[in-house]
């Protein structure tokens, strides 16, 4: 449960790492909401309440019984069903704080008052998502993430052009991108387009056009390659993070 006040776990593809689940507005507000759920539920017997508190634990359950992988706890993925919840809740706690100051305050300029907080808690709480999000999340996503979508974009242009989808290839090595994925971008999802290179030699019978995509720093492979075409072109598509960019090798067809 502190997952939403403390850390979210270390799974870069789908959330910030190793911080709170919530931004800090909502954070409060479910803690905040927590307490008059519990409290509505022991005074009033108020079952709603006490379905909305109990329905958090369970819709957690994918991710506290996933035992074999203490790694991955807690995951905000599997626990994703949580997020229903744990949102209603913190508007009880929102909406409870607010009506009562509204109440409270008799004078018109009181009510203005309030209403002044409220707005600049709920910009408060978008100003710092919108950070997690298209800022924080993005460049980790960016980080971690190989750019299967502009090889698979560089394939389908060259499918467009001069070549095939089935003669264009990507050289594998450890720890980089799924050839697989390449494929899915470049609208052929059943294809993997790897190509391993002990295998550079099956491809000289091929007369129509080639393509072949490796890693940025793989200049043994591309050696390699040279020797099976030294007339091919090579360019080097450079990527603005560091280690994302690939060599782009065109083989022009044969007669």
């Amino acid at each position: 449960m502190v997952m939403f006040f403390y850390k979210n776990g270390n799974i870069w593809v789908h959330s910030v790492t190793d911080r709170p689940a919530l931004d800090i507005v909502s954070a409060v507000f479910l803690l905040f909401g927590s307490f008059i759920c519990l409290w509505r539920t022991i005074r009033q017997r108020s079952w709603v309440d006490a379905i909305l508190l109990l329905s958090v634990p369970l819709f957690m359950l994918p991710s506290i019984l996933s035992l074999a992988f203490p790694e991955e706890n807690p995951s905000l993925n599997r626990s994703g069903a949580a997020i229903i919840p744990v949102f209603i809740i913190a508007a009880v706690g929102m909406e409870t704080l607010f009506t009562s100051m509204l109440k409270g305050m008799k004078s018109l300029s009181g009510k203005a008052a309030a209403y002044v907080l409220i707005g600049l808690v709920l910009m408060g709480s978008i100003l710092q998502n919108h950070n997690l999000i298209f800022v924080q999340y993005k460049n980790q996503f960016d980080g971690g993430a190989w750019n299967t979508s502009q090889m698979g974009e560089v394939i389908r242009g060259f499918a467009a052009s001069t070549g095939t989808f089935d003669t264009a290839y990507v050289v594998p090595v450890a720890y980089w991108v799924d050839t697989r994925l390449v494929g899915i971008n470049a609208g052929m999802p059943a294809k993997d387009y790897a190509l391993w290179p002990e295998s550079f030699g099956e491809t000289l019978q091929e007369t129509r056009a080639k393509l072949f995509l490796l890693k940025g720093d793989d200049n043994q492979d591309l050696d390699i390659l040279l020797e099976y075409y030294p007339d091919a072109a090579v360019y080097l598509y450079d990527q603005e993070l560091d280690g994302k960019d690939f060599y782009i090798v065109y083989v022009p067809p044969t007669r």
